[in-house]
């Protein structure tokens, strides 16, 4: 290498070696002190251990002093600028490398769960300094430099070093304060600059210049152990009643994370839900968006607060006995210029073959899981979202899209090597995640949202899987609501779309939902769904039996929010809920019923317990199309603990004979048309003896009235509770 030639490099922002020639070297007869100080009128090197003083000279716009000394020792610089200020500064090209080759080799090879700890923003001390490592992956770029935004000073561009062959840049800044915005300027072979965020930023501000900030992550104390314990030890076997949330249309716009944790926080528990899903917290652009074009995979959106701000809301909810989910989304990224797209000056992120790189319904870009650096950073991604934030699980957002190369392509797509649709590449990489969340922190679960019938996504059944704890049932969702989105009159033709689930329930290990997808887009909100009636008690009254179905069907529950109360709006991420509605007694009375079906579900019965077991759960009678009425019965894990759920989907009053396996007691928990769920029941049903009759192969039996669009549950212990 000709010293001139790379200073030149240096100068012009095309070396990929500026710690070559930038920095303390050893020369002939002692060691040389060279650094690059824009704007800078002096500069000397001040000796750390002797204080000793060495002017520095200028030469073809670098700052030189050659010091008759053996061997290297710890300096800084001493710099004055034009306007007469004098200052020392660290020189951050004294610094060994704070990565190395070795280290990221399973980056390059295989794909690496722990990245985060090996790459991105990390306080470090070198050599006895504090300061910040930053790397960044952009193997084709011709030179990396990491900048300060908004003023491009040329006084705070840091060209950053190549590290051998893995494509990743790396500097150690001593001195960048926190709070201190960044981006890389990334030199293609072409000689364009491109201005890009940090991928693995800690945390961003928003547009218009959608910069990387300097934070600290360390310094919050978390006081969640028990709570961490506890999930680590019953996570299998615990309900999961889930609230999914909008952060910022939930209650009034701008809420914080520390708000939520007291007035979401507050109104979880008086419901009675287990867990928050909150739909996408990273970080991106669109602020009036549901936050599924990701910009930030490991930084938490700044509209509602920093990290430790996000900490403490997850902190305050483990708490108060609340688990959080987050919505995770590895299938697809935003074409924003400073983002992942075209990040080096080719397509590095995502596919290189153009028929794959895009997702043709959302124009974004596809990340290409056949290289083992993507898939490093998208599992780092997941995996620091449950170890920094303590966060209980992942809900995966469009998996079906990562699992075929044919999905939503026409006829423009090309086959794997065994001549399949199956994207081979997204599979290995999502068992591979998921593999990771389970070794790594066996208390968390990971939920796709998969909405064909792929095999075996959750190890429910023997064979290879993808791996995942849970599936959202969208099949019975789309199922039931379209029995319930028929008038009664023909409801009997689409009787056989609400059992339809029977073939194949338990096939997978599922959450039952219903998600904020079933209520934007002119699909109306849950309550004007309801196709029982044109009234709102009507719809309401057949609204509670379908609440009543989804807890009462074996598996976990998520609702979206609002759908709790009955919202008379669809949802929009620019507005809020309809509070107001609460002070009318309809919903008033559908809050209390969903309130009472969590207390049934999570505290009063083991029925979550016996979720997944298909013992646990048979069917009475499901054939009765003609009248719209269905009951079957639940097993809970006690002995002898049994559930009877009886419906009335029809506009007539029935009364049926139901099997049931214990005698004696039978006692009425829940009848939705009581007047406090909205109803207008005149008399709540007593317990009753079951007869010595039998009925639907069962050896006792008990009789029912069925009002018009009600549901009522019944339960039974074989011994004293």
């Amino acid at each position: 290498m000709k010293v001139v030639d790379e200073l030149n490099r240096v100068a012009q922002g095309l070396s990929d070696m500026p710690h070559e020639v930038l920095g303390m070297h050893p020369v002939s007869g002692g060691i040389l002190v060279r650094t690059l100080q824009p704007g800078v009128v002096a500069c000397e090197v001040v000796d750390c251990g002797t204080a000793k003083v060495h002017p520095m000279k200028r030469n073809r716009g670098f700052f030189e002093s050659r010091i008759l000394q053996d061997g290297p020792f710890p300096y800084r610089l001493r710099v004055k600028g034009r306007d007469g200020r004098i200052l020392e500064i660290e020189d951050p090209y004294r610094f060994s490398a704070t990565v190395n080759q070795e280290e990221l080799s399973s980056f390059m090879d295989k794909g690496d769960p722990w990245i985060y700890n090996k790459m991105g923003p990390r306080p470090l001390e070198v050599e006895g300094v504090q300061g910040w490592s930053f790397s960044v992956w952009s193997p084709r770029a011709r030179a990396v430099s990491l900048v300060h935004f908004p003023k491009f000073d040329p006084a705070v561009m840091h060209p950053m070093r190549r590290i051998g062959s893995t494509g990743v840049w790396e500097i150690f800044l001593p001195e960048i304060a926190l709070g201190s915005k960044y981006k890389f300027h990334v030199r293609t072979v072409e000689g364009e600059i491109l201005e890009k965020a940090d991928p693995m930023a800690l945390f961003s501000e928003g547009p218009p210049h959608n910069a990387s900030i300097v934070y600290d992550l360390r310094g919050f104390s978390w006081k969640d152990q028990d709570w961490m314990e506890r999930r680590n030890r019953d996570w299998g076997e615990a309900p999961m009643s889930v609230y999914e949330v909008h952060p910022g249309s939930w209650r009034r716009p701008g809420t914080s994370y520390r708000e939520l944790a007291i007035e979401l926080g507050d109104y979880v528990q008086e419901t009675g839900f287990t867990h928050v899903e909150f739909m996408p917290l990273n970080e991106h652009p669109f602020v009036e968006s549901w936050g599924y074009q990701v910009t930030g995979y490991y930084g938490p959106n700044h509209r509602f607060g920093n990290p430790h701000d996000l900490m403490h809301l997850v902190d305050e909810f483990h708490n108060r006995g609340i688990g959080v989910i987050i919505d995770w989304v590895p299938a697809h990224f935003p074409k924003d210029a400073f983002g992942l797209g075209c990040f080096d000056g080719g397509h590095l992120y995502e596919y290189e073959e153009e028929w794959k790189r895009e997702h043709r319904d959302w124009g974004t870009w596809v990340f290409d899981y056949g290289k083992p650096q993507v898939c490093s950073f998208l599992m780092g991604s997941a995996i620091a979202w449950l170890d920094r934030y303590h966060v209980d699980g992942l809900r995966v957002d469009a998996v079906a899209s990562m699992l075929y190369l044919d999905y939503s392509r026409g006829n423009d797509w090309e086959p794997n090597k065994l001549g399949g649709n199956e994207n081979l590449e997204a599979i290995q990489f999502l068992q591979q995640v998921n593999a990771a969340v389970r070794k790594y922190f066996p208390g968390t679960i990971t939920i796709a949202e998969e909405s064909t019938a792929y095999p075996n996504v959750t190890p429910a059944q023997p064979g290879e899987s993808l791996g995942f704890h849970f599936k959202w049932n969208l099949g019975w969702m789309h199922d039931v609501l379209q029995f319930f989105q028929a008038p009664p009159s023909r409801r009997c033709d689409f009787h056989d779309q609400l059992i339809h689930c029977r073939d194949y329930h338990f096939a997978e290990d599922f959450i039952q939902v219903f998600s904020h997808d079933e209520v934007v887009h002119e699909k109306k909100p849950l309550l004007l769904k309801m196709a029982a009636g044109d009234d709102l008690a009507t719809k309401a009254a057949d609204l509670r039996t379908l609440f009543v179905l989804l807890w009462g069907w074996p598996g976990k529950k998520t609702l979206f929010m609002g759908g709790e109360f009955g919202q008379l709006r669809e949802w929009s991420a620019t507005g809020i809920l309809q509070w107001e509605l609460l002070e009318d007694d309809l919903h008033q009375g559908l809050w209390e019923l969903i309130h009472d079906l969590n207390q049934i579900y999570v505290q009063d019965s083991s029925l979550a317990r016996t979720d997944p077991q298909p013992h646990a759960f048979q069917w009475l009678d499901s054939r009765d199309s003609e009248h719209s009425t269905l009951s079957f019965l639940r097993w809970g894990y006690a002995d002898g603990e049994v559930y009877l759920f009886a419906f009335n989907f029809g506009p007539e009053e029935c009364c049926r004979t139901f099997g049931v396996p214990n005698p004696g007691v039978w006692t009425p928990l829940l009848h939705s048309s009581a007047p406090r769920y909205g109803g207008t029941l005149g008399r709540l049903p007593e317990s009753r003896i079951a007869q010595d009759e039998k009925a639907h192969g069962q050896p006792h039996s008990i009789n029912l009235d069925l009002p018009a669009f009600s549901a009522q549950v019944w339960r039974s212990f074989t011994q004293e509770e």
